[in-house]
């Protein structure tokens, strides 16, 4: 049985669709790319995804064959199963298109509010490594600078050292536990920002972790 899961507007479109379709069916031996149901289907942006069988209009536009989330949920299959190749293909990827992480960066921090706000905090954390306190330390991480760095010391792995903070291979640096590209509004993203939240990573693991959930 499908299941409908859309909008009201959305699901009399669909009822109307199906009449058409059962209605060209009955005069046709079958459907063709042609059809006034096809043609509805496609005028509407509407599909039916090939995975879950759900009618919907959340779709890419260069795969019209699945739904947002079981193309989301099949790409996250492919790159945990695939990570190294994936990897490889990403740093292939940008060294053809130089430049194109600063411009996404860019027009991110200018179109949306709460990009810009985690990127303000990040530069925050990484001020409370090496600057006094400031009212914004305290009120983001919860704690004053000399707190912040010896809760961070304590949780350090074999070798790690102040020496040896920043990126590259062989350092380590800050990482959010539960990511703050998670938070959905100011509210969850502030939360995030407590210091108990941050640990510190080599940079390849970090790297490797990205934007997961631990829990994930």
């Amino acid at each position: 049985m499908l299941n409908y899961s859309m909008d009201t507007e959305t699901r009399k479109e669909i009822n109307a669709l199906s009449r058409i379709k059962n209605w060209h069916k009955r005069g046709n031996a079958g459907l063709v790319k042609t059809s006034p149901w096809r043609q509805r289907m496609k005028k509407l942006s509407i599909i039916r995804c090939n995975l879950c069988w759900i009618y919907t209009r959340d779709f890419y536009k260069s795969r019209r064959t699945e739904c947002k989330k079981c193309s989301n949920s099949r790409h996250k299959r492919y790159t945990e199963n695939n990570r190294e190749k994936w990897n490889d293909y990403i740093r292939q990827w940008l060294s053809e298109h130089p430049g194109y992480l600063g411009k996404y960066a860019k027009n991110k921090y200018n179109t949306d509010p709460l990009f810009k706000r985690a990127a303000c905090i990040r530069t925050v954390v990484n001020q409370a490594i090496h600057r006094k306190d400031s009212g914004a330390i305290v009120k983001y991480l919860g704690c004053s600078n000399k707190q912040f760095r010896k809760y961070i010391e304590s949780q350090w792995k074999s070798s790690m050292s102040w020496s040896n903070y920043g990126l590259g291979r062989g350092k380590w640096n800050l990482d959010h536990i539960i990511p703050l590209s998670s938070a959905k509004n100011e509210e969850e993203l502030i939360k995030l920002c407590h210091y108990s939240n941050i640990q510190p990573l080599w940079h390849e693991e970090n790297v490797r972790k990205s934007n997961s959930l631990p829990f994930s």
